[in-house]
């Protein structure tokens, strides 16, 4: 039998046959490294590294930027005045990783890090939501300008989180979807996004790791572009995208990470139903065996049915 790290990377690489459908939790080793800044402590109010102030909302454990506070940048033309890019070189990177790896199984296991607060999710923290698409019609340069510094900086974390952890995967979060619809069109995307997100594919890449994009709501309609940009797993591909359409597009192009839908977050849901919407995941999805079961839940009840149903369902679809 093979151990979780060589069947993983036979999944995300698609070279070779995986003995079984992993589970995010169980066969990666994921790590969030004790140094980042880029929210304040878990369960607790505060400032980022670039001065945002957040709040934790326990009701869905997690944060939200703190509308009372006025933007570090509230006029993208000043931005280089405004914007002070982390000195990653405070912090004591090596001492992080001693602490962190303590329980890591380097061995049997992909080690994961979890970055948050991508290139993107970081401009709009720093300008605005509205006014960052504003910017894209106003003042692109100076929108082009921004992102390329935040990219810069984000490309120095990871390869300073590279020399210190030496990760198999690099977890980078920007969500750009609503339940709804993208928050931009294919054309804005190529244009204002994903030349950013390949330099930080590329950049993992020359280090030998693999980077997994992440990215919430409904983005089937920038699906096709973001495989384009070279990332190896994209993740979560929530039920409110057209998965059949996700599947056709991505197929033996990139391993897919997911599927949830959002009712696995209901206090309410009923058993029968998320064991069927599971089993509907892994029907469109784990048949070319590029797929990784995503079974992150806030609800431990709702967490349970879904790890029982996704071993259960796809150990026979594996095997």
């Amino acid at each position: 039998m093979i151990t979780p790290k060589e069947n993983m990377r036979r999944v995300i690489t698609g070279d070779g046959k995986p003995e079984w459908m992993p589970i995010a939790s169980e066969d990666f080793d994921i790590v969030y490294p004790s140094e980042l800044h880029e929210r304040p402590p878990f369960g607790q109010d505060g400032y980022d590294w670039y001065g945002v102030r957040w709040t934790f909302e326990h009701g869905f454990m997690s944060f939200v930027q703190d509308p009372t506070q006025p933007l570090i940048c509230g006029d993208i033309t000043q931005w280089k005045e405004k914007v002070k890019l982390p000195d990653y070189s405070q912090y004591d990177w090596k001492a992080a990783a001693e602490r962190d790896l303590a329980h890591a199984d380097r061995e049997n296991k992909m080690l994961r890090i979890f970055l948050e607060c991508g290139a993107w999710e970081r401009f709009h923290s720093l300008v605005g939501f509205e006014e960052a698409f504003v910017y894209m019609y106003e003042e692109p340069e100076c929108f082009k300008e921004l992102m390329q510094a935040l990219t810069d900086s984000r490309k120095e974390l990871i390869m300073t989180i590279y020399d210190a952890y030496h990760p198999d995967v690099i977890f980078d979060m920007n969500d750009l979807g609503s339940a709804k619809s993208s928050f931009m069109s294919p054309a804005m995307y190529r244009e204002f996004i994903q030349p950013y997100q390949k330099q930080l594919v590329d950049v993992c890449h020359e280090l030998g790791m693999f980077y997994l994009m992440h990215s919430c709501g409904t983005v089937d309609n920038l699906f096709a572009d973001m495989i384009e940009t070279g990332a190896d797993v994209i993740q979560p591909v929530q039920g409110c995208n057209d998965w059949k359409k996700v599947k056709a597009i991505s197929d033996g192009k990139v391993a897919i990470e997911g599927a949830r839908h959002l009712r696995t977050e209901d206090l309410d849901a009923d058993e029968a139903d998320i064991r069927a919407d599971i089993r509907s995941a892994i029907d469109i999805f784990a048949g070319n065996k590029r797929f990784i079961f995503d079974d992150y839940c806030l609800i431990p009840r709702n967490k349970e049915i879904m790890v029982d149903e996704a071993k259960q369902y796809g150990a026979e679809l594996y095997t």
